[in-house]
C-alpha cells in the first residue's frame, strides 16, 4: 500500500472519529439510555395492565362464583322445611282468617276452578315474608339484594275444586331484570302434581309438601299443576325483585282482585 492510500485512509479514519464524537455530543449517554427506562416504563405500564387484566379475570371470576343457585339450577329451585314452626303457625292462622273471602279466578286463561284470595299488605303472611325464613331463602338461593315485590300483592291460592289445575306455561315477566316468582305450601292432601322442564329436556314433578316452596324465574322454565281429583292444596304466591328492577307499568293483574290492564292478554301466574 503506498503514502497516498495510508493517507486516504488516514484521512477517512479522522473523519469518522470527528463524526463519532458530534455524534455523541448530540446523543448523550443518558440519553441513549432512554429508551430503556421507556421500554422499563412501558413494562411497568404493561404490568400494571396485566394486573388490571388479572382484576378483570378475578372480577369476572368472582361475577362466576357469585352465579346464583337458582340459575344454576336453570331457574326454578324446590326447597323443604322453608319457615320456622312459629311463622308457619302464624300464616295458618292468617290464612285461615281469609278462607271465607275465597272468590274463583277468572282473569287467567291458564288456571282452572281455582280460588283465591289477596292478602292485605299488613297482614301477619306479607310481614313474615318480607322479613322471615323465605326472604332469607330467596336472598341465598337468588342474591341478597332480593326484597319482596310491592306492586305483586300476595295471594292465598286453594286447589280444592275437582279439576282445578293450570295449564304448561311460562310465567310473564313484569319487571327489569325479571321477577322470582314464589310459591309456598301451607297444606296440600291433593292429587295434585307440579311439573316443570329441567334445561336438559326432562321433566320433573313433585307434590309439594307443606311448608315447601318452589322459586321461578320469570320467563324462565314451563310449568303447570295437574288437575285435582281429591283433596286440597292450599298455597301462597307472592314475588321477590332486585332492588334496582323497574316495574312494568301496565303488564299485571291481580288474579283475584280488579283488572289493571288491557282485556285479552292472557295472564300466566
Amino acid at each position: 500500500m503506498g503514502p497516498n492510500h495510508l493517507r486516504i485512509g488516514f484521512h477517512q479514519l479522522n473523519t469518522l472519529i470527528v463524526c463519532f464524537a458530534l455524534l455523541v455530543q448530540e446523543y448523550h449517554p443518558v440519553q441513549a439510555f432512554t429508551p430503556c427506562r421507556f421500554q422499563r416504563s412501558g413494562l411497568s405500564k404493561a404490568v400494571g395492565t396485566k394486573g388490571s387484566s388479572s382484576s378483570a379475570m378475578y372480577d369476572a371470576f368472582g361475577e362466576a362464583a357469585a352465579t346464583s343457585l337458582l340459575e344454576k339450577a336453570g331457574g326454578i329451585l324446590y326447597r323443604t322445611s322453608v319457615v320456622s314452626k312459629d311463622e308457619y303457625a302464624a300464616i295458618g292462622q292468617d290464612v285461615a282468617a281469609f278462607s271465607t273471602k275465597l272468590q274463583e279466578e277468572t282473569s287467567s286463561t291458564v288456571a282452572q276452578f281455582r280460588m283465591g284470595t289477596c292478602l292485605p299488605q299488613n297482614s301477619a303472611t306479607v310481614h313474615i315474608f318480607q322479613n322471615g325464613g323465605l326472604c332469607r331463602l330467596v336472598k341465598q338461593v337468588a342474591g341478597p339484594d332480593y326484597e319482596l315485590s310491592s306492586q305483586i300483592p300476595v295471594e292465598m291460592r286453594v286447589y280444592e275444586k275437582p279439576g282445578a289445575c293450570m295449564a304448561w306455561h311460562v310465567d310473564d315477566i313484569l319487571y327489569d331484570p325479571p321477577q322470582l316468582e314464589v310459591v309456598w305450601t301451607l297444606e296440600n292432601n291433593s292429587d295434585c302434581v307440579t311439573m316443570w322442564k329441567e334445561p336438559d329436556k326432562g321433566i320433573r314433578s313433585v307434590e309439594t309438601d307443606r311448608n315447601s316452596v318452589i322459586l321461578l324465574q320469570a320467563g324462565g322454565p314451563s310449568h303447570c299443576v295437574t288437575s285435582l281429583k281429591r283433596g286440597q292444596r292450599t298455597i301462597v304466591k307472592c314475588a321477590f325483585v332486585r332492588k334496582d328492577a323497574t316495574y312494568r307499568e301496565g303488564t299485571h293483574t291481580d288474579q283475584f282482585g280488579p283488572a289493571k290492564q288491557k282485556k285479552g292478554r292472557r295472564r300466566k301466574r
